[in-house]
């Protein structure tokens, strides 16, 4: 099985043309923006706010692991709501080379759950077996009530 190297949420990753990647600000927290003076409501499971997010693995291969197919599965998880996961899962398949292997996964839309929002992932081999642990990265959610000059529109 490759090993895992890195397991990181960011913005945004660019990958320039020796296949270097530079990861884009990387997600710890993230703060949603309720304009002033609007009650706070409950949000109802599966809404997402409009914010793009990717996830970057890297994965060590082997010579021997080379040309195998594994799948990098992953799920996110409201921590508050585990038995109700209202967010598909995503299903990668990428072919093992020997060295380095980058996975970018690009997310339009982030959850809208105040908490802890797990991102877990594993990999699969070919015949769907468990081909690694699971590993998760944790991202803070909360409100924070916007100000004016923070409400206003760009121009």
């Amino acid at each position: 099985m490759p090993k895992l190297l890195a397991f990181v949420v960011c913005e945004k990753v660019i990958i320039d043309k020796k296949d270097t990647p530079s990861l884009i600000t990387i997600v710890q927290n993230v703060e949603l923006g309720i304009l002033p003076g609007v009650e706070k409501v409950e949000i109802p499971p599966g809404a997402v706010v409009p914010f793009g997010w990717t996830i970057f693995t890297i994965w060590l291969g082997s010579a021997d692991e080379a040309g195998k197919t594994f799948h990098q599965k992953i799920e996110t998880i409201l921590e508050k709501d585990q038995d109700k996961n209202p967010f598909p899962r995503a299903d990668l398949p990428f072919v093992v080379k020997e060295g380095l292997n980058y996975n970018t996964n690009t997310v339009f839309g982030f959850p809208a759950s105040i908490g802890t929002l797990k991102v877990k992932m594993w990999l699969e081999a070919e015949d769907g077996k468990a081909a690694s642990e699971n590993y998760y990265y944790p991202i803070n959610v909360k409100y924070s009530e916007a100000t004016k000059e923070t409400a206003k529109p760009s121009p």
